[in-house]
């Protein structure tokens, strides 16, 4: 079987009952979202950690169109934070940080399996994200003031990253009036440099549910 061949029926499945009379093309909805995140280089050189983080919540609004029973794309609009806290050196920080980031995503679903009630989707996004606020940035003109200070360089307010997010879950087929679902997944996206440590992109896990009207 040739490479055309076999494409061919790749998109004869993608495709297929692409007008089914059951098939609800268009639909709108929101997400809830919660998870744990981890700092990939989180130690000092002191060995004392800079951060803490606890994990993260959010939740987004989108539109999902169904292009076949088993394809469909899902433009998105959310917000999302961070948690955390900045023990460093000398318990600098006090209490828990938090972040406000913003998201412009587009997600591809192939629905590995769809029955009469029920579907299981296989998600794929990829997005771009903005931090809009960090509210570790009030202790900025406290430790600037430090001595031998390794904060001089704590903050950068707005930046500008992105990502990708791999989900896999459960969702109501039928979602007249309403529908559900519920998905676990695995994102790798921003950086972090609050306290004056820059880290690599940061993975969080977690699950989020998901309300179809």
């Amino acid at each position: 079987m040739n490479w055309k061949t076999s494409l061919l029926i790749l998109i004869l499945i993608i495709f297929s009952d692409c007008y089914a009379e059951n098939l609800d093309h268009h639909r709108f909805g929101f997400s809830l979202e919660g998870g744990f995140s981890i700092f990939p280089y989180s130690r000092a050189a002191n060995t004392k950690p800079w951060h803490d983080l606890y994990g993260s919540a959010g939740g987004t609004v989108f539109y999902n169109y169904r292009i076949s029973n088993r394809f469909a794309i899902r433009p998105e609009l959310g917000l999302y934070s961070y948690f955390f806290s900045i023990p460093g050196p000398g318990d600098i920080g006090n209490g828990t940080e938090a972040t406000l980031n913003g998201r412009l995503g587009l997600t591809m679903i192939f629905y590995t399996y769809v029955g009469i009630d029920a579907s299981f989707p296989l998600g794929l996004t990829t997005f771009i994200s903005s931090r809009f606020y960090d509210s570790a940035g009030k202790y900025k003109s406290r430790l600037s003031e430090a001595e031998n200070d390794v904060y001089e360089e704590i903050l950068e307010n707005d930046y500008i990253s992105g990502g990708v997010q791999i989900s896999f879950g459960v969702e109501s087929t039928r979602s007249k009036p309403m529908g559900a679902g519920f998905s676990i997944f695995t994102r790798f996206a921003d950086t972090f440099s609050t306290g004056g440590q820059s880290t690599s992109i940061i993975p969080t896990f977690g699950a989020f549910c998901v309300v179809f009207f």
